[in-house]
This record gives structure tokens, C-alpha cells and sequence, in this order.
């Protein structure tokens, strides 16, 4: 039984490959993981047609799979990583890339708006009524400030937190307002 089991699994593989199928996709018609299939293909010494993850496709080197739009591109499409060691191009293409971390920024900074009770604390405006990105967080104590307030958002959670325990959610007018006391106006 076991034999039959491993002679149907090699068909069915080689069936799938023959389809053209990337690992992940067969992985996932099999319903294995991908560290399993590439156990089974290196049993049986197989190798599946399409490697969509592999830097130079059969269209030729410079070209590059971006997993995020599905599209081929060229190498300029994409960042270059730069770390110790390392110097290669990075997953997704920039326009992906780029469209990932706005997102994230964007739900880093409602996160955020939400912790601090989601309106105004000077006209109540709330978050349902408006867009996110008319709040400000206004530092109680300026010197308290981090100097890198403006890229907070990259930050893991709890220093954002640490951070926005020191401020007031307010509206942009109210932030205006409130910076305009403190000038003497």
C-alpha cells in the first residue's frame, strides 16, 4: 500500500509539473507544504518547469517575478536590498512596494487614532466623522519629543505607544490652535 501511495504521489507530481505549475501551486493542489513537496521532488529527482521566484526567468536575465501583481518585470522595477552580506533586488516590484507600506503607514497611523480614543480631545471630532489624516498627536511636554516623531509609523508598537502616551489626539485646526497659544497669539 505504502509503495502504491509513493509510485501515485510521483505521478501526480510529475502530472502537475507538466502543467507548468510553480511549487507553491502544486504544494497547495496537493495540500502539502512547499518544504514537503521539494522533500518529494528531490526523492524522485524532479524539478517542476516554472520557478516564478527565480531571479532569471526563461525571459531572459534582468527580469524579475513580482508575487504581489503577477507580473514579470524587468530588474529595475524592483529595490535593491542593501544589508551586511547582502546586495540583492527585493520581492515585490517598487509600485507594490510601494502600495504595501502606504497601507501600512495608513493602518499604523488609524492604530494609532483609535489607541488614543479615536477624536479630538478639544471638539470631539471623531474618526467615523472625518479622515484619518486630519488628526495630529500634540506633545504635552516638547522636550519629552522624540526627534524622530516623523517616521514613528516605522516603528514596532510598543515604542509607538510609548510615544503617544506623552500626546493629545487633536484635530489639525485644534493642533493649530493649540501651537498658536503657546506663540502668544
Amino acid at each position: 500500500y505504502l509503495l502504491k501511495s509513493v509510485v501515485m504521489k510521483k505521478e501526480k507530481i510529475i502530472e502537475l509539473i507538466e502543467k507548468n505549475l510553480s511549487q507553491r501551486e502544486i504544494a497547495n493542489f496537493l495540500k502539502i507544504s512547499q518544504t514537503n513537496l521539494r522533500y518529494w521532488l528531490n526523492k524522485f529527482e524532479l524539478k517542476t518547469n516554472l520557478n516564478k521566484f527565480n531571479k532569471n526567468l526563461h525571459d531572459g536575465p534582468g527580469k524579475k517575478y513580482c508575487p504581489k501583481c503577477d507580473e514579470i518585470k524587468n530588474i529595475g522595477d524592483f529595490y535593491t536590498r542593501k544589508s551586511v552580506g547582502r546586495n540583492d533586488v527585493g520581492g515585490y516590484c517598487k509600485k507594490c512596494s510601494n502600495a504595501y507600506h502606504k497601507d501600512r503607514v495608513k493602518r499604523v497611523k488609524i492604530k494609532m487614532i483609535e489607541y488614543k480614543g479615536s477624536k479630538c480631545e478639544n471638539c470631539n471630532l471623531h474618526l467615523c466623522d472625518s479622515h484619518y489624516c486630519v488628526f495630529d498627536f500634540h506633545h504635552l511636554d516638547p522636550k519629552e519629543k522624540d526627534p524622530n516623531f516623523a517616521k514613528i509609523k516605522y516603528q514596532k508598537w510598543e515604542v509607538i505607544k510609548n510615544e503617544i502616551d506623552k500626546c493629545q489626539l487633536l484635530c489639525s485646526n485644534c493642533h493649530r490652535l493649540e501651537h498658536a497659544k503657546i506663540e502668544g497669539w
